[in-house]
This record gives C-alpha cells, structure tokens and sequence, in this order.
C-alpha cells in the first residue's frame, strides 16, 4: 500500500470516533481493499494476457496524471487564495 493509503487510513481511523459505526466501515473497507489487492497480484499474468488491456490501461493510467495534475493546480489554487495571495 502507497504512502498516501496508509495516511488515509490514519486520518479515517482518527475520525472515527466522531461517527459511530465508522470503524466496521473503515475495517471492512480495508479488509475488501487488501483482497482485491491479492487477487489483482495472483491472477497478474491472466490479466496481460487479454488482448486490449494493456493498451487500455495505458489510456486510464495518462488520464488519471492529468486528473492528479489538475487536482494539484486546484489545491495549489486555494492555498494561494486562502493565505491572500491572489492574482
């Protein structure tokens, strides 16, 4: 699990407290999380092997870095406004 998911999960489990019955989420959802991480690694060399994939996840992984792109100008955006810095 990357850097940010463990600090997701951290920021979840520290606002639980707050709603109750959260913790049964955030533990089924990490839970359901971990196993559809196992299955993609078993069955890894199944999934290369379907014709198009590849070329198809190649696509969603280009838009996703424009997605991230965007939401990191967005946020650089609103630190900038709310610390009085604008344009």
């Amino acid at each position: 699990m990357p850097p940010a998911g463990i600090a997701a999960i951290l920021i979840f489990v520290m606002m639980a407290p707050r709603f109750p019955g959260s913790g049964l989420v955030i533990a089924l959802g990490l839970a359901t999380m971990m196993v559809l991480d196992f299955l993609a690694m078993f069955f890894a060399d199944r999934f290369v092997k379907l014709p198009g994939l590849l070329l198809l996840l190649q696509v969603c992984g280009s838009a996703l870095i424009f997605i991230q792109l965007a939401l990191s100008i967005e946020v650089l955006l609103a630190a900038f406004r709310s610390i009085g810095a604008n344009s």
